[in-house]
């Protein structure tokens, strides 16, 4: 097993950011050679002065807790709809909020509970991720900032680990739009390391016999497609 080298960070699990791009788990599609040449070049673009930034993590968590579980229970409620939770008392008198928030409560005479609020924008995964409503995307198309990361990365020394991933699969926010298929997310859809790995009982001589007979089902297809898909993927594998 063949690691990147680098300091190691550990996530919240305890793998380290170095553990899960070993070269074991990526098919061995990196050579020593293409790593030392990497490393190499990594080195004298630290001299020239262009940015250290090699990835950028997005956490995007779409929807929020309902106003009624948080500071308009209604305990009185059938219990269809009263929600979970249990309200407490706060410091003023006559107000009560989720169990789950004690110290608004003690602070709450700070606070105020505004009722009559409404957004005057929407606030869809597609704003978020391509800074433009999902009514104006519905006809310009534009990309995600991955699919963007992803187009501006084209050609870089990079090209041997996904330049845009998606945890989310593919969602309203993460499509390529008028970039194209070849920038659109890597979607893994295994659990976790096991997604990373080869399946039991298939090693690096089987995974390449069945590379070579997918390319020639795809010579096929490519053949007969008149969208440009398949041309598109090309530029990503």
């Amino acid at each position: 097993m063949l690691t990147l080298w680098g300091e190691g960070r550990r996530f919240c699990d305890g793998v380290t950011r170095r553990s899960f791009l070993q070269i074991g788990a990526f098919g061995a599609g990196l050579s020593l050679a293409e790593m030392l040449r990497l490393r190499a070049q990594a080195a004298q673009t630290g001299k020239s002065g262009s940015s250290r930034a090699k990835a950028a993590i997005m956490i995007y968590l779409p929807g929020g807790p309902s106003h009624m579980d948080m500071y308009d229970l209604k305990p009185d409620a059938p219990k269809e709809y009263r929600g979970e939770f249990n309200p407490i008392r706060t410091n003023v008198p006559g107000i009560q909020i989720c169990e789950h928030m004690p110290l608004q409560a003690r602070m709450f005479d700070k606070l105020a509970v505004i009722r009559s609020i409404v957004s005057v924008d929407e606030h869809s995964d597609s704003l978020v991720m391509t800074g433009y409503s999902e009514n104006a995307n519905r006809t310009t198309n534009h990309p995600s900032f991955g699919s963007v990361v992803s187009k501006l990365r084209t050609g870089s020394a990079a090209g041997d680990v996904p330049p845009f991933v998606s945890l989310r699969g593919m969602s309203r926010g993460t499509e390529p739009g008028y970039l194209g298929v070849a920038h659109r997310p890597f979607t893994p859809s295994g659990q976790g390391m096991q997604n990373l790995r080869l399946a039991q009982g298939v090693d690096m001589t089987r995974m390449e016999d069945r590379k070579e007979l997918l390319n020639k089902f795809d010579s096929v297809r490519r053949d007969i497609d008149a969208t440009g898909t398949m041309k598109g993927m090309d530029s990503f594998t």
